[in-house]
């Protein structure tokens, strides 16, 4: 199953399967609806892609935010770099995002990016 088909949703949001298409459109409804449209903080964090990376990062970012969304990307590229994007509240401060960043970079992740969408939401 290609990285497309597995994130589109079809009908009621169940996954679409393998011989079914999927649109650019439905991607971005996805992305779109995991929060890119609101006035949101995204945060990509790199990792090796381990077992219990993903665990780990939300359990960091957890303790002090609450998370929005989460997105992994990079699967089954290769075998040294995995992406997370987090979405934070609009709402998380300064002084919470920088304690996030240095607790993982702390527990040997990069924060690649750190952006805020000014944007409002639809």
């Amino acid at each position: 199953m290609g990285y497309v088909s597995e994130i589109c949703l079809h009908k009621k949001t169940q996954l679409t399967t393998a011989d079914e298409s999927c649109t650019l459109a439905e991607v971005l409804k996805v992305l779109e609806d995991s929060g890119m449209s609101r006035k949101d903080v995204f945060l990509t964090i790199a990792s090796k892609g381990l077992r219990g990376d993903l665990a780990a990062i939300t359990k960091i970012i957890a303790k002090y935010s609450s998370i929005t969304s989460c997105i992994t990307l990079d699967i089954g590229k290769d075998d040294f770099i995995r992406r997370t994007l987090i979405t934070l509240p609009a709402k998380t401060t300064t002084d919470t995002r920088d304690l996030n960043i240095h607790l993982l970079e702390k527990k040997k992740f990069k924060a690649v990016e750190l952006e805020e969408l000014n944007s409002k939401q639809n």
